[in-house]
């Protein structure tokens, strides 16, 4: 056999081992860029995903996912304390309403509503209409105009909400705050005026009685007619319900009232009135979550049959305000768009984990939100905005 037709084992090999080599070098670019490909359109979505609360179907979170809205809350939600609900994608009938007027009302439950309203501003960087002072309470000038905090530039972007004691003057609100939805909350006029008794030390001044506020109701009793309504019914002069002749509280007054607020939250119901006040709102869960604020919890005397019938006198229009905005929370109830009773749960569930979270834990950053009371947000907003603003 020739030279020439013989085949040289060495160079066979070589010319695999080359076309090997560069194959293998092809395939490793090629899945380089898939990599990188499938990485880019991925690096979207968290690694974590969320299981749902009630159905334990998983979802991927994206950056434009409201929530969680910072780092450390996606840790907490991580850690099991509240999961996502099914709402966060299905909510796409509406968009989140940022412009409201909340009327604080004393001793109803409503610095624990505020602090919920001034932390969902913080988050979205929204704008409140504060006291000149940062007082916490709005008044109105001799014009009848609110007297609020005025940011001096040109490039001031407009107010977003109110959240103070404010007594109700519509046409001044809405030209500090257009376009906005309006909510107050109220409690029962029986244990209303008691809270508020106790709340302002007037106790002191019947330091040797063993009951004091039934000893006031009995010395207020005594007092002029027009002096018992002006004490006893802070929720209509509030509203502008006057009581001329002392006679009921007019029905045209309640349906004006009513047609004119979004919601009236009833303190008895706080739960119930947030899941309200968050569809109202276009809002999810995580925006409602709460810890008590200014519960007290100081025995006092209770009430007897004879305190009530003085408070039923005392309080006859606030208790009339009362039962009518009870009656419309329970009928904005039945005709809720959607599984209230769900939603209800669903809130509870999450909110009572995270306040079971925070009863024992202070160094998270999320309970140290919680626990921030209506002053204390309102002051970092007002803090903020003044150099953020102009």
């Amino acid at each position: 056999m020739s030279s020439s037709s013989s085949t040289n084992p060495k160079g066979v090999f070589r010319q695999c081992h080359m076309k090997c080599k560069t194959l293998f070098t092809a395939l490793s670019i090629l899945c380089t860029l898939v990599v990188i490909i499938s990485w880019r359109d991925m690096s979207r979505y968290s690694v974590h995903p969320f299981n749902m609360s009630h159905t334990g179907e998983q979802r991927w979170i994206t950056p434009n996912t409201r929530f969680p809205a910072e780092e450390h809350e996606i840790i907490e939600a991580r850690s099991g304390y509240f999961k996502l609900t099914t709402s966060r994608w299905s909510n796409t009938t509406c968009r989140p309403q940022n412009n409201f007027v909340f009327i604080k009302t004393g001793k109803t439950g409503g610095s624990t509503a505020a602090s919920i309203l001034f932390r969902y501003a913080s988050k979205n960087d929204l704008i409140p209409a504060l006291d000149p002072k940062n007082g916490q309470y709005i008044g109105e000038d001799e014009d009848g105009n609110l007297d609020v905090f005025k940011y001096n530039c040109s490039n001031f972007p407009g107010y977003n909400f109110i959240a103070n004691h404010i007594w109700y003057n519509r046409p001044a609100m809405e030209a500090v705050v257009p376009n906005a939805k309006y909510f107050t909350i109220i409690r029962s006029p029986y244990t209303h005026l008691k809270s508020r008794f106790y709340y302002q030390h007037r106790r002191h001044i019947f330091p040797n009685n063993s009951n004091p506020f039934y000893d006031f109701l009995r010395k207020v009793h005594k007092m002029h007619p027009e002096v018992n309504a002006e004490l006893g019914n802070n929720y209509c002069r509030r509203f502008g319900i006057y009581f001329k002749n002392l006679s009921i509280v007019a029905q045209s007054s309640l349906e004006k009232i009513n047609g004119e607020l979004d919601l009236v939250m009833i303190m008895e119901h706080y739960d119930e009135s947030l899941v309200l006040l968050k569809k109202i709102m276009c809002w999810e869960f995580e925006d409602i979550l709460y810890y008590p604020m200014k519960v007290h919890t100081n025995p006092q005397p209770p009430m007897t049959p004879e305190m009530l019938d003085m408070i039923s006198n005392l309080s006859r229009f606030d208790i009339e305000f009362f039962n009518y905005f009870n009656e419309t929370l329970w009928k904005k109830i039945e005709g809720y768009d959607g599984n209230f009773d769900e939603d209800l749960a669903t809130f509870q569930s999450m909110n009572a984990r995270v306040k079971a979270k925070c009863d024992i834990e202070e160094s998270s950053i999320l309970c140290r939100k919680l626990k921030r009371d209506a002053h204390q947000l309102r002051h970092v907003l007002y803090s903020r905005n003044k150099h953020w603003i102009c």
